[in-house]
């Protein structure tokens, strides 16, 4: 039985990593892939913080926005990748890579652990489970048909396969999250609690979100212990939620106290998908699901009562009107998974194997959305996930004769990219980690529309920039300037790339 996960895992795997192989040997000559194939925005911010990392930093400063910042133990998971770049001397996009692959082996080990015991009598339901869990989506392709574009095409915290596909904190918290929820009413000795204690501490700094769902497991673990008058075990939610709570409770303080934390929390809105998306997006699997929990309050299961309080609760939690309500949608496949191979599992009739291909079968070609439009964006030579040679040469002088320090004026989506590259900053880059986003992007356009003429000079010495980057980014709002006003000198120049500095006046 072991065998059929390690086969299982090994080819999921190699499906997930095989679109990023191939995005490297199709790239266009004159492009560079830039390693992010879904969500590269928030991906460029992973690796900006990598580079904070790499360049000796283990507090956090946001690199997207122009107003200066004392720096925060914010995103210690991101800046450790940094350092570890720095000590072995691989770069950063890999070393973020190679996270993640090693992120996605622990969270399938993880799931198989967590599956195989809650359905020790049943091997064949935890292996079904198991295969829901890291393969299962939603109908999303359906609604792609009709311009639609559902979570289950974009949510990564929500999917192990997504999470797996994307980056290695949601991976590796999922793998916490799920460890957890196994240890949970097992006996356990002090070595076991220390390492209770370090999975919180980890899973509040890699995701803090992560710790209030396993808050939640507790409460559903605890709800099942009540309901079948079993004794409640408490040590390990204790060893593992508290650290990891007082861990988010010093992260909220700490940025709530910060004025450009906090303007930039203040923004930073994740609001849930509609119902209607979110039923789409976990279907069919969720309909078995529903099944699922009707057949084990039927059956009065006691091992399914946390799963099917994480799927009633969870539902509910994605709605709470709150800033950040979408982080609750973390890892919701989990329970859908669990709970729909339970319900297949109890449908007797010559259909059920029919029924269990269409589980995984119907939600598979949203899976092959996403796969292949990454690899046909860098066909495609998509400026979202590639970068032309010329400006990644342009970037690698601006890392040599910079400071890591300076500020940079560039185009939104260059913004982007000059963090991920050179660790310095920039007016506008990002929708979230810029403070006073909206503003920050249109007063970039304005300027780069209207060229270096006196007035925006002066704005771009009020915002204390040292550099100006012009691009095939920056093309698209006018050609660079010929006439170089007072103050600004043209420091390197490539074939497609302009790089001015800006000397404050005598």
């Amino acid at each position: 039985m072991r065998k059929r996960y390690w086969v299982t895992g090994v080819a999921l795997l190699v499906f997930l990593n095989l679109p990023y192989l191939i995005a490297l040997a199709i790239a266009d000559p004159s492009f560079s892939f830039g390693g992010f194939l879904l969500n590269p925005v928030d991906g460029h911010s992973y690796l900006a913080k990598i580079i904070q990392g790499q360049q000796g930093s283990w507090s956090f400063r946001l690199p997207y926005s122009a107003e200066p910042n004392q720096g925060a133990p914010l995103f210690w998971f991101y800046l450790f990748l940094g350092h570890v770049s720095r000590w072995t001397g691989i770069s950063a996009v890999l070393v973020f890579h190679a996270a993640r692959v090693a992120a996605s082996i622990a969270l399938l080990a993880a799931l198989q652990g967590f599956f195989a015991g809650l359905f020790p009598d049943r091997p064949q339901t935890a292996y079904w489970a198991f295969v829901l869990a890291v393969m299962g989506s939603g109908c999303g392709w359906v609604a792609s048909l009709f311009g639609g574009f559902t979570a289950d095409l974009w949510v990564a915290e929500a999917y192990p396969f997504l999470a797996m596909y994307s980056s290695p904190h949601f991976s590796l918290g999922l793998a916490l999250l799920v460890w957890f929820a196994a240890q949970l009413e097992k006996a356990h000795t002090t070595c076991s609690l220390i390492f209770l204690f370090a999975g919180g501490l980890l899973l509040g700094s890699a995701l803090p979100f992560g710790v209030v769902i396993a808050a939640l497991l507790t409460f559903g673990s605890a709800v099942t212990s009540i309901g079948f008058h079993d004794r409640l075990k408490w040590q390990a939610a204790v060893a593992f939620l508290v650290p990891g709570g007082l861990l988010i409770l010093y992260q909220f303080y700490v940025i709530r106290t910060d004025p450009v934390l906090a303007l930039w929390d203040a923004q930073n809105l994740t609001a849930s998908p509609p119902v209607w998306d979110v039923l789409i997006s976990f279907s069919p699997a969720a309909g078995f699901a529903v099944y699922g929990v009707l057949k084990a309050l039927q059956h009065r299961s006691r091992q399914l009562g946390m799963l099917a309080i994480w799927l009633v609760l969870g539902l509910a939690l994605i709605y709470v009107p709150f800033n950040l309500q979408r982080r609750f949608m973390f890892g919701y496949m989990i329970p859908v998974a669990g709970l729909a191979a339970y319900g297949l599992s109890e449908i007797k009739s010559h259909a059920r194997s029919l029924l269990k291909a269409l589980s995984v079968g119907l939600a598979l070609p949203t899976l092959l959305i996403i796969l292949a439009g990454g690899v046909f964006a860098v066909q495609n030579s998509d400026p979202q996930v590639v970068i032309a040679k010329s400006e990644k040469a342009a970037l690698e002088f601006l890392a040599d004769n910079g400071n890591p320090d300076d500020l940079v004026l560039a185009s939104p989506d260059t913004g982007l990219l000059i963090p991920a590259y050179t660790g310095q900053r920039v007016v506008y880059g990002h929708p979230f980690e810029t403070v006073n986003a909206t503003a920050e992007k249109l007063a970039v356009e304005r300027f780069l529309t209207g060229r270096m003429d006196f007035d925006g000079l002066n704005w771009v010495r009020d915002r204390k920039a040292d550099w100006i980057f012009w691009g095939p980014r920056e093309q698209v709002y006018g050609p660079a300037p010929l006439d170089l006003p007072a103050g600004v000198s043209l420091m390197y120049e490539n074939q497609d790339v302009k790089l001015f500095a800006i000397q404050d006046p005598e």
